[in-house]
């Protein structure tokens, strides 16, 4: 019995199995400038049953003052901007904070460990770091080649310029995700690599568009057959008097030009019923008159 008295003396009672581990103490103390706790009454008897729909009515009058007093205290006396690992965070990022620790209490059964705490917090910021590594991504392209610019840029520039907006947006990422397992990190850096790769391909093709010689080798080859088959139409022209061979040879020439031309019209035909059209928007300016701006910007 005396053996089994110290057995059961020896093992820690159950509230301290779930103390906090002493690493991850030290980390969530790390990560904020100052920590506080605002302990309120229970909401009442009618919150925890099933049939609650969150009418504030019945939620414990205490518990209601109670809270009044602590949202002014953290909205109006102690309103100051947050802080995590020594950077003011902005209200978006304050926002996936928030969503994320009322996640930790949603279930309502157990209460979430330290351990739990320090991985969503984890979480949040390196969240934060991809959606601004995201926003930076995004900005420094917008700069030379976004919706609002109207200047082609030559591949080679392109393609440095999307090298250094990548490098800088990684950059930010490693110097603000650096809380949590590694291979969490990794896997949120790797979605902020495929975010900026699909940006990157709309960037391209934004950009494309602007060449004025898009499309233009589709024409290239077909008018150089042309060009020289008319020239040499003349030379064979010339000779078709006295001979056959130039006479047949100049009118096979003349269909090759022709044939080509035909072929051209015929394949630029919606290109040039847009254009007639655009043309049409334009003539009461040229005639004076007035023009339908906002007609003109969906043509």
């Amino acid at each position: 019995r005396e053996r089994e008295r110290e057995g059961s003396r020896s093992s820690p009672p159950p509230w301290a199995t779930n103390r906090m581990p002493v690493p991850a103490c030290s980390q969530i103390t790390s990560c904020f400038e100052k920590i506080s706790c605002f302990l309120l009454p229970h909401p009442g008897l009618k919150i925890p049953k099933k049939s609650y729909n969150g009418t504030v009515s019945d939620l414990d009058p205490l518990f209601r003052s109670m809270l009044t007093t602590y949202m002014r205290r953290l909205f109006s006396v102690d309103l100051e901007p947050k802080r995590i690992q020594g950077r003011q965070l902005t209200a978006p990022e304050l926002s996936v904070y928030i969503k994320t620790y009322v996640g930790l209490f949603q279930d309502g059964r157990t209460f979430p460990e330290a351990k739990t705490v320090l991985q969503a917090t984890a979480e949040a910021n390196n969240r934060n770091a991809l959606t601004l590594g995201v926003k930076k991504y995004a900005e420094e392209m917008d700069r030379l080649v976004g919706p609002g610019k109207t200047k082609y840029v030559k591949k080679q520039e392109f393609e440095e310029h999307c090298t250094a907006c990548r490098t800088g947006a990684m950059e930010l990422f490693d110097g603000m995700a650096t809380m949590g397992a590694k291979s969490a990190i990794a896997t949120i850096r790797k979605e902020l690599v495929t975010e900026i790769t699909t940006a990157e391909e709309k960037y391209d093709v934004m950009n494309t568009q602007r060449n004025p010689w898009q499309g233009a080798e589709q024409y290239i080859l077909p008018m150089g057959i042309a060009i020289v088959a008319f020239v040499a139409r003349y030379f064979t022209d010339a000779c078709a008097p006295i001979s056959s061979i130039c006479s047949n040879t100049s009118e096979f020439l003349g269909h090759v030009y022709v044939a080509i031309f035909t072929l051209m019209i015929i394949v630029s035909a919606g290109s040039i019923k847009s254009g007639f059209e655009y043309f049409k928007e334009l003539l009461p300016l040229l005639t004076g008159g007035k023009l339908d701006v906002a007609k003109l910007k969906t043509s």
